[in-house]
């Protein structure tokens, strides 16, 4: 279902992807054992604005769809990840587990229904609602990063590429 939550068993299909789950379990299991608190943060693909590479593949993102389903048009500004990190490091009352991170909206000129229908045909949409009211709304669930951890990004990705279009 869309969007993304923290809740849904992940099914990697590379290595890379294997490393980060296993990663996630191990925190877990340290934290049963040793009784202390692990948060891990599911970054989605972060974007500098000041680097020209960053730049780059984010307009490949932006510009193409098929390009963009591999991150479900999910991205972050280095800065709001910085930020995350932070809020992470300091939370005196986080709960352990896994946290999303990704910008509000997605990274893509089309809106988020469409994106969807076209690439996720049959994937249940939560809430379709909220895609009525605001198209481009993110298709990775944030919330539990926004209410636990204090998140909140500054740097929406849309605003972003588009003055860096200029």
């Amino acid at each position: 279902y869309f969007p993304v939550d923290e809740k849904q068993r992940c099914h990697p299909e590379d290595t890379y992807g294997l490393s980060k789950l296993l990663g996630e379990e191990l925190c877990e299991a340290y934290s049963r054992k040793h009784g202390l608190t692990t948060i891990c943060l599911r970054l989605g693909m972060v974007y500098d604005p000041n680097r020209e590479d960053s730049v780059r593949r984010l307009t490949r993102i932006m510009a193409d769809a098929d390009y963009g389903s591999l991150y479900h048009w999910g991205c972050v500004d280095v800065r709001d990840m910085a930020r995350a990190f932070e809020l992470a490091l300091c939370a005196d009352d986080a709960a352990q587990g896994v946290y999303n991170l990704c910008g509000p909206e997605v990274a893509s000129t089309e809106p988020s229904l469409e994106l969807v229908g076209r690439y996720f045909a049959g994937v249940p949409l939560r809430e379709p609602q909220l895609y009525f009211e605001n198209p481009y709304l993110g298709l990775i669930d944030i919330g539990k990063a926004c209410r636990q951890l204090g998140f909140r990004p500054r740097y929406p990705v849309r605003q972003s590429w588009s003055s860096l279009q200029r």
